[in-house]
């Protein structure tokens, strides 16, 4: 089980329910996210950018406040501010809410906040295919009936860049984990999926070693790790009890999937791809972490929609 001293309750003194809650850059996918899921927690949520995209226009139909340019007025009277990374430090906004002593936190941070009020927290990162792969999980979870709840770095067609599937009892907490500034290093996962770890964000990582230096950092925090086994077609599982290993092989049109030598599914790769079916090798191990039967998810993956902007039909 997950524990931290660091939560919502502890941060807002009994959770969000009827905390003002002002976000900065809120047509922004992460920021969007957390938004969302204050409102599910019961916050009075209001928010700036600097136009009403798709994005902030669903966050008004959910009730909130949505402004355009920057309102430093708004910002009277909240509990806490937070903002995206796009966000300057002269920003009125982010400007008036510190002089006022207002709590703020850059997205990254209060994205851990919120993980850390969940009983599993499952951080996925690489340089590439984050997005992708958090959908896909998302997808199979949601098809298998789990208590969950997702955000995405993108809309997936299914359920855009947020899903709250959260129930009583026991709960998992699924996210990517932004390698950009190291924010990935912000989050305490139980469950790390390294999809890779090529030299991307040089502002941020002067030489590759650096990066790969973040991304070993990140998976070493974690009880159970997904990476990259010995070949292209390979994912491993690693926790205390040892290894199991998934792979794939196409044959014609068809991605045939294994877990530990054993044939657990088929996907077909034409539609997917072969990057893409990798991408669901690693869902497909992620969702067996969580409880979920390699069988199922590999089925799952099959009425997958993808994600817009990525190979979107257009």
């Amino acid at each position: 089980m997950h524990i931290s001293s660091n939560n919502l309750d502890a941060e807002f003194e009994g959770g969000l329910k009827g905390k003002k809650i002002r976000f900065l850059g809120i047509g922004g996918v992460g920021v969007n996210a957390l938004a969302k899921f204050c409102i599910d927690e019961g916050a009075i949520v209001s928010g700036s950018d600097r136009v009403k995209g798709d994005l902030a226009k669903q966050i008004e139909a959910l009730g909130a406040r949505v402004t355009e340019g920057e309102n430093p007025n708004e910002v009277d009277g909240v509990d806490a501010v937070v903002f995206s990374s796009a966000i300057r430090d002269d920003n009125q906004e982010l400007k008036r809410a510190r002089e006022l002593g207002v709590k703020t936190f850059e997205r990254h941070e209060f994205l851990r906040i919120v993980a850390n009020s969940f009983d599993k927290v499952v951080g996925i990162a690489g340089s590439h295919g984050k997005t992708t792969v958090t959908a896909m999980v998302t997808h199979i979870l949601l098809k298998s009936g789990k208590n969950f709840v997702s955000m995405i770095g993108g809309e997936g067609f299914e359920f855009s860049n947020y899903v709250n599937n959260r129930v009583d009892g026991e709960s998992v907490f699924v996210t990517e984990a932004c390698e950009f500034r190291r924010h990935m290093l912000a989050l305490d996962v139980d469950v790390a999926v390294l999809l890779n770890k090529d030299w991307d964000h040089p502002d941020s990582y002067p030489t590759r070693k650096s990066v790969e230096d973040a991304f070993d950092e990140f998976v070493d925090k974690a009880k159970i790790k997904i990476v990259e086994g010995d070949s292209d077609c390979a994912v491993t599982v690693k926790d205390e009890s040892g290894e199991v290993c998934f792979e794939f092989e196409i044959i014609a049109d068809v991605a045939r999937i294994f877990m530990g030598g054993e044939l657990v599914g088929t996907l077909n790769a034409k539609a997917q791809g072969k990057y893409n079916v990798k991408n669901a090798l690693f869902a497909v191990a992620t969702a067996y972490t969580l409880g979920v039967k390699p069988q199922f998810a590999v089925r799952s993956i099959n009425s997958f929609e993808g994600v817009k902007r990525r190979f979107e039909k257009v």
